[in-house]
């Protein structure tokens, strides 16, 4: 169990990746919702005629309410919208363009370079953190995972009390994984992972 807590502690620290490099980016001058999108650009950084640095920022599509497409199919969010405002006050120095795709790939476009910096709420591992830089603090989440379960029902006070019960969560996370290595480590106390 002190294990789980710790676990649940690290997971307090999902962040959008690398605060600090979002001082890279600059949304177009003209108006913050407006920016550049595209679904397979080369992110190079580089200066351009007008001595503005290129960013290529990949950003989640499904996670709403922080990145997702809206029904036109533009970025929206509040990770999007931090973005923007952070690059609106760099725009003399910066120009970005905004990609958004699926969560599996970000990581992998910033390995490709495909994209220069990656937004979404990625949860913090000591092997993550060898490879990339994240923020010191988290932008949104602060505390532990929470379990929603029907009002009225008592008996289930942590991952022991939930032993051949049912867990839905979603693909890829960092929750997802906390629940598969504790079903590993704790076979006679595993659950269900949908």
């Amino acid at each position: 169990m002190k294990r789980m807590k710790m676990l649940v502690k690290t997971m307090g620290v999902c962040t959008v990746i690398t605060m600090m490099s979002l001082t890279l980016g600059g949304c177009s001058k003209s108006d913050t919702k407006t920016v550049e999108t595209t679904k397979g650009s080369e992110g190079k950084s580089e200066k351009d005629a007008s001595d503005k640095i290129k960013v290529s920022v990949g950003i989640g599509n499904i996670f709403v309410p922080f990145c997702y497409l809206d029904d036109d199919e533009n970025p929206a969010g509040y990770d999007y919208e931090v973005v923007c405002a952070v690059a609106e006050k760099l725009e003399d120095k910066y120009e970005f363009t905004i990609n958004p795709d699926d969560f599996s790939n970000l990581l992998i476009g910033l390995d490709t370079k495909k994209y220069d910096m990656a937004v979404h709420h990625f949860g913090y591992t000591d092997e993550r953190a060898e490879n990339y830089l994240y923020a010191e603090e988290a932008d949104m989440y602060f505390g532990s995972f929470h379990v929603g379960y029907l009002k009225g029902r008592t008996g289930i006070t942590d991952l022991e009390s939930c032993k051949g019960l049912t867990a839905v969560t979603t693909n890829g996370t960092m929750a997802e994984t906390i629940l598969l290595n504790w079903n590993k480590e704790n076979p006679d106390s595993s659950l269900k992972v949908e």
